[in-house]
């Protein structure tokens, strides 16, 4: 996902962190001739999740692109149902193309002029397609996983894991390089638990099955166990990890919010005392100096974003890291939340944040953000449907819109449709909600092709170009997929609603509330 509003103001704001952050260019160019679409994207991680850039190929399939990054960063390409997430500096080049090989036939082939990240792409591409078969099946699984199923996902994660080091450790790298590729898997992994709710019951590790099922030598395992399983990387903030590894970020923000470290659910008195000039001296955490602090507090019953702003203030002794993951969540929480309750943590964070640029971000955020506020009236949606009849958004007024913005070359967006968008459209057949699926990077036969292979049901509509999309640009649609929620009136539920497979996983859901209220209001 991805807010203009803070890429462009990051942008700027980092190149005062010159001294953390190199701001530069990565080269991205090649061809990929088969590709049907004009348009192929491609996504970047930054410092507040990731950014889509799109490139426009030529008729040959031809294209160049500049991608400005701020520090070391992903990449992740996706085509022909594969994804591949790499690890990129300023300064690098990735070459793109497609093999020609009928094993492989119009599969993505990444390479770089440099030799250290060209061995890096064929690691990527390696463990991609070796581990292919096993992470669909954990995706399928997650999707109907309940927290008195897990051992079995858990098993399959963990092995999934485990393989993938072994691909690493396998290859020609040095210790350093397999420190720093296996800290991004640790994490990435380590996030997959917390996404499912397993994290910390179950810890990544290599259990006796696990080495039968791979063959990891003596060697290999004490290098796994003393440089990730028993190095406490889990417990330990590190400035260093925090700018150079995307992966740890999302495991800080998750594990934050989600997995509560500090092991409790209530905002203990914590004193300690110094002695000046003979006198006893009380010293108070910085949390118990806010406004809405008690040390009766529940945090289990306070709003989502008052847990996490707290839970910050408690877990976080690092200044910077601390502001990015409550300005992280206060980000989040505007566009998921309460935005009256957003405003009300946001103005007590602005008091005692001390990191500019997070600060900045988030007058610039909440500035640019008050239209698409819960309550706002939505864009208006003038397209074409599949039967080539225009639609309007105030034909389904009287009635909840589910709107699914996709694209054809979009990994993520035809994972959910496969596995998910089907199973929610059935779920909600009875309702009064209308699903409508926006396709936007497709030519009008791609879209056409790709509604009936998928069998999307719903209203199914083209937005052509979308960058230049009136309703792209209205609506911001800057990365793929991206949901949105509007109440019977037209007007916002939830600019960025949550996918199908997390509304599906969620009881009651956003769905399930809105329907509820309406027809509390209703009667």
């Amino acid at each position: 996902m991805k807010s203009s509003l803070i890429a462009l103001f990051i942008f700027a704001s980092f190149q005062g962190l010159s001294q953390v952050h190199d701001m530069g260019n990565v080269v991205v160019k090649g061809t990929i001739p088969a590709f049907k679409n004009k348009i192929w994207s491609f996504s970047k991680t930054t410092f507040f999740d990731s950014e889509t850039e799109k490139v426009e190929l030529n008729s040959a399939g031809d294209f160049a692109a500049n991608v400005n990054i701020q520090g070391e960063q992903n990449l992740m390409f996706s085509l022909a149902d594969e994804t591949f997430t790499i690890h990129v500096t300023p300064g690098d080049t990735v070459l793109v193309s497609t093999h020609t090989s009928k094993q492989n036939e119009g599969r993505l082939h990444l390479t770089s002029p440099n030799p250290n990240l060209n061995r890096d792409l064929q690691f990527y591409m390696n463990s991609v397609r070796s581990l292919r078969k096993l992470d669909l099946e954990i995706f399928s699984k997650s999707i109907k996983s309940s927290q008195g199923n897990f051992v079995d996902l858990f098993n399959l994660i963990n092995l999934s894991y485990n393989k993938k080091m072994k691909i690493l450790l396998d290859a020609n790298f040095t210790d350093e390089e397999k420190v720093k590729l296996g800290t991004a898997i640790y994490f990435d992994y380590t996030a997959l638990l917390i996404r499912n709710g397993m994290y910390p019951k179950f810890n990544l590790g290599s259990d006796s099955l696990t080495l039968s099922q791979i063959g990891l030598s003596q060697p290999q395992i004490l290098f796994l166990n003393k440089n990730f399983v028993n190095a406490g990387l889990p417990e330990t903030l590190n400035t260093k990890l925090f700018y150079q590894i995307p992966e740890y970020r999302t495991y800080l923000l998750l594990a934050g919010r989600q997995s509560r470290p500090f092991n409790h659910t209530k905002i203990i008195k914590e004193k300690s005392s110094i002695y000046q000039n003979g006198q006893e001296i009380e010293i108070r955490p910085a949390y118990t100096k806010t406004k809405f602090y008690s040390e009766g507090n529940n945090l289990l019953d306070m709003p989502r974003i008052w847990m996490d702003y707290y839970y910050g203030l408690i877990n976080f002794d690092l200044v910077p890291i601390r502001d990015w993951f409550i300005t992280y969540n206060l980000i989040l929480a505007y566009q998921y939340g309460s935005n009256e309750v957003a405003g009300e943590v946001n103005k007590e964070f602005l008091k005692i944040c001390q990191t500019k640029v997070y600060r900045d971000t988030l007058t610039a955020f909440t500035t640019g953000y008050l239209k698409y506020r819960p309550g706002h009236q939505a864009p208006a949606i003038d397209l074409t449907d599949i039967n080539g009849k225009m639609f309007n958004l105030s034909q389904v007024r009287g009635k909840l819109v589910y709107i699914d913005f996709w694209g054809a070359s979009c990994a993520p967006c035809i994972n959910e449709i496969r596995e998910s968008s089907h199973a929610l459209h059935s779920k909600y057949a009875a309702k009064d909600i209308v699903f409508i699926n926006i396709c936007v990077d497709s030519s009008p036969s791609v879209w056409k092709q790709n509604v009936e292979k998928y069998k999307l049901k719903g209203i199914n509509l083209l937005a052509e170009g979308w960058t230049n999309s009136i309703v792209c640009e209205s609506y911001k649609v800057d990365a793929l997929p991206h949901y949105v929620l509007l109440d019977r009136n037209g007007n916002f539920i939830q600019y960025r609603s949550q996918r199908p497979s997390e509304l599906l996983k969620t009881s009651p859901n956003v769905i399930d509330l809105a329907l509820s209220e309406a027809s509390f209001n209703a009667n």
